[in-house]
């Protein structure tokens, strides 16, 4: 049953899965919340993967790598879900690197583990910043040996709990010294209950703002991902239009579908409330959350 509001489609999951073969989901807001499964979203996996559709988990979430998402998959969903299905926005940063600037051996990481282990992965093990977050700002640290190094091509910002004033200090003068800076994404925050965590973009809005330099950004809404999983997946260019992106933001997930010109969906279990829905940016769709299929 599909019900008309006065913006987009309201629609049951199986209405979807007639009409499309390729689902992008994000996972905050939609598959879980923290470490608990929002309704029935495994459910609504499941019944994607038994009806031969193919997913793909794209999460703007670049703290952990996708062998860690794989855990938290069997961990909160009871779900085996595979390593190539998972599309991290560590993974497509460390992807985008080596591809574009192969140059970059040298990474400062304003973030976690999981952007040091897919930069590892392509080869790029020179990497500073997870130990930083126990440092505390002394004006000393502008004549320290560790200021002056001049080996870091690249600064990377992404979500990061350990974020300090000592890291901004060391990220905006290695940019101001000409390293690229590169962004995981751009999301402002994170729902985590009646609460909201700052997301990446918080971060990456401080280092911008003191280096006074726009970063390359890497997550939804820019479309690299979606480049790379067709490109992974062998899927053709003709094939577009069977994708649908299932996200809860719309300045990220449905304005990363609008980007890429594909289908979207979104759901009323993460950041965006039915009373957000009546601005320019609409979805195609409209689902109470993923578990209606």
């Amino acid at each position: 049953m599909c019900i008309r509001d006065r913006y987009q489609r309201r629609v049951h999951g199986t209405e979807l899965a007639k009409t499309h073969d390729y689902f992008v989901l994000d996972a905050d807001g939609v598959i879980w919340e923290g470490n608990n499964e929002i309704g029935d979203s495994a459910k609504g996996l499941q019944y994607l993967l038994e009806n031969k559709k193919s997913i793909f988990i794209l999460t703007n979430n670049s703290y952990k790598s996708r062998k860690e998402f794989m855990k938290k998959g069997k961990s909160v969903l009871g779900m085996d879900i595979p390593e190539n299905c998972w599309y991290t926005s560590s993974r497509i940063t460390a992807v985008f690197i080596k591809e574009k600037f192969p140059e970059i051996k040298s990474v400062y990481v304003v973030g976690g583990p999981g952007i040091v282990e897919e930069l590892g992965l392509v080869g790029i093990t020179d990497v500073k910043g997870i130990e930083d977050s126990s440092k505390q700002y002394d004006e000393s640290i502008f004549w320290s040996e560790e200021m002056k190094d001049k080996k870091v091509d690249c600064v990377i910002a992404g979500l990061d709990p350990g974020f300090n004033y000592y890291k901004l200090i060391f990220a905006t003068n290695c940019i101001r010294r000409g390293a690229k800076f590169i962004a995981t994404n751009s999301d402002s925050g994170i729902k985590m209950g009646t609460f909201l965590m700052p997301g990446a973009g918080s971060l990456v809005a401080a280092i911008e703002k003191c280096a006074e330099t726009k970063p390359f950004l890497i997550g939804k809404p820019e479309t690299i991902s979606l480049e790379m999983i067709m490109r992974e997946n062998k899927i053709p260019e003709g094939e577009k239009n069977k994708f649908v992106m299932i996200g809860d933001r719309l300045e990220t997930d449905i304005q990363f579908a609008k980007n890429a010109g594909i289908s979207s969906c979104l759901v009323l279990t993460g950041v965006t409330t039915k009373e957000m829905l009546g601005g320019d940016l609409k979805p195609d769709y409209v689902m109470d959350k993923l578990g209606t299929f």
